[in-house]
């Protein structure tokens, strides 16, 4: 059975995996880790009010390929409204996105979606008006995110 060990304060990016082994003396064991094929990296903006949200937080939530667990990697909205999200497995994600609104309410979008593998993807999303750009949905409403980077 693969336990997970969360990230810590010192080490934030950082997962790591364990698997109970049975060794024999003078043997050699094979132990396989189930890691998955390949991730991603999502990023973009926040706007609220067409400026840049000042704070929240942006994150994936997805099912764990080794353990089924739910997961959900996130990360602060900087003060320019860019978020990064990094190490998102292929698959169905939700991305869900918390900022304040203004007049002490908290906006929150969550958006169903698609993602490849080994892609850096573009999401950006104003909280005003429902608007998600730089995206395409699929036949099943799911959103299949196109390649594209700030970085680039």
């Amino acid at each position: 059975m693969a336990a997970l060990v969360p990230p810590t304060q010192e080490r934030p990016n950082v997962h790591l995996m364990m698997l109970d082994a049975q060794v024999e003396a003078g043997e050699t064991a094979v132990v396989d880790f189930p890691f998955p094929a390949g991730s991603s990296v999502l990023e973009g903006a926040v706007t609220v009010e067409d400026e840049p949200a000042p704070v929240g937080i942006v994150s994936v939530a997805f099912q764990d390929a080794a353990t089924h667990a739910l997961v959900q990697r996130g990360c602060p909205i900087l003060w320019y409204g860019y978020y990064r999200i990094e190490g998102i497995p292929a698959g169905a994600v939700t991305v869900i996105v918390e900022c304040p609104m203004g007049e002490g309410k908290l906006g929150r979008r969550e958006l169903p979606m698609n993602i490849e593998r080994d892609m850096t993807l573009r999401c950006d999303f104003d909280m005003n008006n429902d608007d998600i750009t730089d995206h395409e949905p699929d036949t099943k409403g799911f959103i299949s995110l196109m390649p594209g980077s700030f970085r680039e």
